[in-house]
């Protein structure tokens, strides 16, 4: 008996396999191609592209070992996941799995304030590790607002702002004026943004924005609750905006830190490529003095906020080379420049203190023949501006 149940087991199995196998190709018929054809089948029908493996392989895979998998990925990771593909969207945009952004927030960012009760984990983490506008989906370097919850580009900011927000700084059309000065303790998101991020044309320095949709629903409820329906509708309302305020502040807060923390991290590794840059060109023979003035005038591949490495030396290199000896050949041109004007001044003095000291040309010699001497030829003591200019280029060369 043991050994019959046993083949049952391995024929169901092999059965299973070669079904699943059978499956797979069929699909792959179904959706793929054909060597040597292109996008078009028979009759000029267009035919679908070929999927990739991975899908297939997602797919078949148990939830628990891509849960397991994703929970060791970061939030920022998770994000690119799920913009990658769709089985990928699938899976983790699902309100079940909230513990796997959860573990990976708490992981990478412990500092964090604690997510809001009405903000999913998903959102929290595109709120606080996406880099994607929300309007346009591309990348862009601009911070959240806290307040509003949005996050945009440069670009979409002040069509956004123009056509879905509504500027609180006008009035409202009610019939009821006294319900009207209270929208900044009711509408829970609002923010105040300088005036050239979304209006132009107004002299107020900043402007008071919110939600158009949240606008008009405190205009319906201004217009048509009862003086105790509306006094409870405050004073649920403020204690919200209180709540959401208090956390928008503390994200803002952790923002500006993780932002500063982050340019810090690259000015430091721009830095030490720097540093590794002038090494290795004092070891190539040419004088700090020149080396300075070429880096902090840059050149192709020295601002880059990465370790350098030898590669990248072997392809950054000429420009290197070649900005330090420009500025060789100026600060040279720069010191004959200075020392044909010196020269001229000293002759020009001392013309004039020979002429007063020694008319008689008895002790001194001529103006014409003050470069001969070797004290002045060695050392020109006598032109303090001369003596500045031939030593702070012996520095340099030195």
């Amino acid at each position: 008996m043991a050994e019959d149940a046993t083949n049952v087991v391995n024929d169901a199995d092999t059965l299973y396999e070669e079904e699943s196998y059978h499956s797979r190709l069929v699909k792959k018929a179904k959706w793929g191609r054909s060597e040597g054809q292109g996008l078009k089948g028979e009759g000029g029908v267009p035919r679908k592209r070929k999927r990739g493996r991975l899908r297939f392989v997602i797919e078949e895979m148990p939830l628990e070992i891509v849960l397991e998998i994703c929970s060791h990925l970061g939030p920022r990771d998770l994000l690119h996941l799920v913009r990658s593909a769709k089985v990928f969207a699938r899976h983790l945009l699902r309100p079940g799995v909230a513990g796997v952004w959860k573990a990976a927030r708490e992981e990478c960012a412990p500092d964090m304030p604690p997510i809001h009760p009405d903000l999913t984990e998903q959102k929290y983490a595109l709120l606080g590790f996406g880099s994607n506008c929300q309007n346009c989906g591309t990348f862009t370097s601009s911070a959240t607002n806290w307040y509003l919850r949005k996050r945009w580009c440069r670009k979409c900011r002040r069509d956004v702002l123009r056509s879905e927000y509504y500027d609180m700084c006008l009035s409202f059309d009610l019939s009821k004026y006294t319900r009207a000065d209270q929208k900044y303790d009711v509408i829970l998101h609002q923010a105040r943004i300088p005036r050239y991020e979304g209006y132009f044309g107004r002299r107020r320095v900043s402007i008071c924005v919110c939600p158009d949709s949240e606008a008009k629903a405190f205009k319906l409820k201004a217009e048509g609750l009862t003086d105790e329906e509306w006094e409870e509708y405050v004073s649920e309302g403020k204690e919200k905006k209180q709540a959401l305020d208090a956390h928008a502040k503390l994200c803002t807060e952790w923002t500006e830190n993780r932002i500063s923390g982050r340019q810090d991290e690259l000015r430091t590794l721009r830095c030490e490529r720097e540093a590794a840059v002038k090494s290795r060109l004092v070891n190539m023979g040419f004088a700090t003095v020149f080396i300075d003035p070429a880096i902090r005038f840059g050149f192709p591949g020295l601002r880059v906020s990465k370790h350098l490495t030898d590669k990248e030396w072997v392809g950054m290199k000429q420009c290197a080379i070649g900005a330090v000896k420009r500025r060789e050949e100026s600060y040279l041109e720069e010191f004959l420049r200075r020392a044909r004007e010196s020269k001229g001044r000293i002759i020009s003095r001392y013309w004039t203190w020979y002429e007063c000291r020694d008319p008689g040309n008895e002790f001194w010699p001529l103006p014409s023949d003050v470069w001969m001497i070797p004290a002045i030829e060695v050392r020109p003591v006598y032109c303090v501006d001369l003596v500045l200019t031939f030593y702070a280029f012996k520095g340099f060369a030195g």
